[in-house]
């Protein structure tokens, strides 16, 4: 992990994590907008087939060497039934799955890469997912426009450094030319 930080989406303080994946949203944070009990929110989630489903999705896309599919159909077999349940611990370590993180303690929680925790929002409710994905997206424009401003000085000197590097490289096309002729 490299950068941690929070952001705020639908009014929700969400911490979020930088991986190898890319950016890792704390859903155990987002999973407030329940109620108090998010570890039962998130494990009911975690035990949906729908939920299994895309979470192989996810991994076999990302994570295809590692991901174990063998494991994956054990679970999805018994997916459904009034026995299972699941929870983000058991899942990365039954089928060594990428997309979600869990850390225990006191200051941990259970994060999921952006497209898994959005997955997770349409399942408290679509109008949450809503207004988390579009708050996502500008926060993400937002960035864009900041690295873009901050950058554009170097762009253009890049691109003045160009036209004056071709109006030399032309003179002295000229300059050669002229001393073959002369």
């Amino acid at each position: 992990m490299s950068k941690n930080k929070t952001i705020i989406l639908n009014g929700i303080e969400v911490r979020t994590k930088t991986t190898d994946f890319g950016e890792f949203l704390c859903i155990t944070d987002l999973a407030k907008v329940v109620g108090d009990k998010t570890g039962k929110v998130i494990g009911n989630w975690f035990s949906l087939i729908g939920t299994i489903e895309y979470l192989k999705e996810w991994e076999l896309k990302y994570n295809p060497n590692d991901f174990n599919v063998l494991r994956f159909q054990d679970i999805r077999m018994n997916a459904g039934t009034v026995r299972f349940s699941m929870s983000a611990k058991k899942w990365m370590e039954a089928t060594n799955a990428k997309g979600i993180l869990s850390e225990p303690g006191r200051y941990g929680g259970t994060y999921a890469h952006n497209a898994i925790a959005l997955e997770f929002c349409a399942a408290v409710s679509p109008a949450f997912k809503l207004g988390v994905y579009t708050d996502y997206l500008e926060l993400k424009e937002q960035t864009a426009q900041r690295w873009l401003n901050h950058y554009k000085f170097f762009i253009e000197k890049m691109e003045d450094n160009t036209l004056e590097t071709n109006r030399i490289a032309r003179d002295l096309l000229k300059d050669m030319k002229k001393m073959k002729e002369g």
